[in-house]
């Protein structure tokens, strides 16, 4: 397959080293009158689109391309002829050998007599076909860790919800169950948690069960203090039920003040606190 001009064109005379070297490059390089017909192209192309120079020379792409991938080319270098500019690096679609559609970058520049009148254009593609596909993967596999992402983050909502249920068990009176440890960040989501359920349910005790806590150390204390301190802001009494001899007697040790707290040996014990403050008492259970 060698690239020859057309010798019967008196538009275009190229020596033949010069098409011997524009054969050489992997470029796909083309020359087209004002009217859109191919008056050169090099070996890359002919390659690129399966057909020989012959085949080319004298037509338009509308003869040999798909009318979506013509009409493209035919609007894209007629905005260069038309405005004499040149244009760079636009992405086009591609014919490749065979007839699957690639893409391709193209560099395209006016075409000009020796009075500067624009008679053409010449231009210049790379085929970027590989490129476009590692971009369509790396989108696709970015949407899909995003869409775990997502769930992910659904997922820690659930389970942060359950972590820190705030159950309400009488007018008035919420039960908070505390399990594991409390640093900053769970302490901050024990007072959201406490905060948004009393003013969903008007409460004025909420009883802070840590039975589920294995261990305080002094910052861990601070925070729960934190939490009594922010229900406080609200109206909310707090009351702390199951506490083990050994985070109790961490607290003495560690000096918190425990004037802010107000302790229960266990649950029923603090809903009767809770029940008592409200001028009420806990009904016994039916036979």
């Amino acid at each position: 397959m060698t690239s020859q001009l057309d010798t019967g064109s008196p538009l275009l005379e190229i020596r033949r080293e010069t098409a011997a070297l524009l054969d050489a490059i992997p470029l796909r390089v083309y020359i087209k009158q004002r009217d859109h017909r191919y008056v050169f192209v090099n070996r890359a192309y002919c390659e690129a689109v399966g057909m020989e120079l012959s085949q080319m020379v004298g037509r338009r792409d509308e003869d040999f391309f798909p009318p979506d991938i013509a009409a493209a080319y035919h609007d894209a270098d007629e905005a260069v002829m038309a405005s004499g500019t040149p244009v760079r690096d636009i992405e086009m679609e591609a014919l490749r050998e065979g007839g699957s559609v690639g893409y391709q970058s193209e560099h395209n520049v006016p075409w000009r007599d020796a009075e500067g009148n624009v008679i053409g254009l010449v231009g210049a593609a790379i085929d970027i076909t590989a490129r476009k596909e590692a971009e369509r993967a790396l989108g696709e596999r970015e949407a899909e860790l995003r869409a775990m992402f997502d769930r992910q983050n659904e997922l820690l909502e659930t389970i942060r919800a359950l972590w820190t249920p705030v159950l309400p068990i009488h007018a008035g009176i919420l039960v908070l169950p505390i399990v594991g440890a409390v640093d900053s960040p769970r302490s901050a989501q024990l007072a959201s948690a406490l905060l948004e359920g009393a003013r969903q349910h008007d409460a004025q005790f909420a009883i802070l069960d840590v039975t589920g806590v294995p261990s305080l150390d002094a910052t861990a204390a601070g925070h729960l203090v934190d939490v009594v301190r922010a229900a406080g802001l609200l109206g909310v009494q707090c009351i702390l039920v199951g506490l083990s001899a050994r985070v109790a007697q961490a607290l003495v040790e560690l000096d918190v003040r425990l004037d802010e707290l107000c302790t229960q040996s266990n649950l029923r014990a603090g809903v009767e606190l809770a029940l008592a403050k409200q001028g009420r008492k806990l009904s016994a259970p039916r036979r």
